[in-house]
């Protein structure tokens, strides 16, 4: 998802191009200026390099286009890698082609709807993807060990916390998915509705699969009844890929899933997280599916234990736990089964509260996780399910796809 600023001439015009950007599900705004640089041009900037800011949407107003042009030519002269939209009048050529000139790459009709903003979007995903310049997201697959061991809730919790460092979108792969419910939206389409439509998909017919969600993650729905799922390794991989150009986390929870299904997304995940509890039946499980996903030894650690409902007084050590199911302890998550069922009941989850034992955990649990990324970005690694994704999406990259959602 792109980080966008805006700059406009008053903030009613803010307002309104903030609303455009966070109905199109494939921004975010986190800088906002109504003066387009006037006064305070060093500062604004400033916070917009601080912010990472993506994209910037520059007002050219009719009746000062030149305060429009020079905020064009002041982010294009202090931050060159950032991508400028300037949105003004289509009756004013000469306006659009100086904007152009000045180092703007879309002009958008100041009063176009939100499918102009989509397509834009859509055309600079694309490009940042053939120049290999799109920041690729982590994809993290949470699944049970047996069933009731927690995956959904584990799934969710954890991409509500990692809101914290970055943006993050939820794939429902449960056989039955029930995120939904969890998010109390309602979904129109979802990952059923997307895979039967990967011959046409980019970015901008993706988000109208996405569902937006009162708590700030996006949503990728599953299906809201037990009918078969099927996509072969490069499809999943496709709509993976488009993913992960657009969000920083990717979270997919397969739940109790074993199939050719869970065989894929487990190969192209970055990580798996493997949720367990500290019973016999529930790590003789995990044993046997990791042995059933078939990582090999130069991915040994891929697979790592959620030990989830963790309490005093274990009959087990974590050193058993480990040599029993021949995967390394991620993290271990608190029993507060009650805190938790009642989170589900209400529709708020576990995270949203911030007070609990078990919402800070999910907290620790998230700045593990963006720690072990951030680790890798600082070694110029790329991790395994990046590199299969790369070299699975070579071909997709120039294919000729519809650039609208008809």
């Amino acid at each position: 998802m792109f980080r966008v600023a805006i700059l406009a001439s008053s903030e009613a015009f803010c307002d309104e191009l903030s609303a455009r950007v966070e109905r199109s599900a494939l921004g975010g705004v986190v800088q906002r200026s109504y003066d387009l640089l006037r006064g305070e041009r060093e500062d604004v900037l400033r916070k917009i390099a601080k912010a990472s800011v993506d994209v910037a949407l520059v007002e050219i107003p009719p009746d000062d286009p030149a305060a429009g042009i020079k905020a064009i030519c002041d982010l294009t002269a202090n931050l060159g890698d950032l991508a400028i939209f300037a949105v003004g009048q289509l009756s004013q050529p000469q306006v659009i082609v100086n904007a152009m000139q000045s180092g703007a790459c879309e002009f958008l009709e100041r009063d176009a709807g939100l499918s102009t903003l989509l397509e834009a979007f859509g055309r600079l995903v694309s490009k940042k993807s053939k120049d290999g310049q799109g920041q690729r997201a982590r994809v993290l697959a949470v699944m049970n060990a047996k069933g009731g061991c927690g995956a959904t809730t584990v799934a969710l919790n954890t991409a509500l916390a990692l809101r914290q460092h970055g943006s993050v979108v939820l794939v429902d792969l449960a056989t039955l998915g029930n995120l939904a419910v969890h998010l109390d939206v309602q979904p129109t389409f979802g990952v059923r509705e997307a895979l039967q439509n990967l011959h046409r998909m980019d970015a901008t017919l993706l988000a109208g699969y996405i569902t937006q969600t009162k708590m700030n993650v996006h949503l990728l729905a599953g299906s809201s009844s037990p009918v078969e799922m099927t996509g072969s390794e490069d499809a999943f991989a496709h709509l993976l890929e488009l993913l992960a150009t657009l969000y920083n986390y990717v979270v997919v929870d397969l739940s109790t899933r074993f199939d050719a299904i869970a065989h894929i997304l487990t190969r192209l995940a970055d990580t798996v997280l493997l949720v367990v509890q500290a019973d016999f039946t529930s790590l003789w499980a995990a044993s046997r599916i990791k042995a059933y996903l078939g990582i090999g030894q130069c991915h040994e650690h891929k697979v790592q234990l959620i030990l989830n409902r963790f309490g005093e007084g274990l009959k087990v050590s974590e050193a058993d736990i480990e040599m029993r199911t021949g995967c390394k302890i991620c993290w271990k998550i608190p029993n507060q089964y009650g805190a938790v069922a009642t989170a589900i009941e209400s529709g708020e989850p576990v995270v949203q509260s911030g007070k609990s034992e078990v919402a800070r955990s999910y907290a620790g649990l998230a700045a593990q996780l963006a720690q072990q990324d951030e680790v890798c970005s600082t070694a110029h690694l790329v991790p395994a399910g990046a590199r299969a994704l790369k070299s699975l999406f070579t071909r997709f990259l120039n294919l000729e796809l519809s650039p609208r959602h008809t």
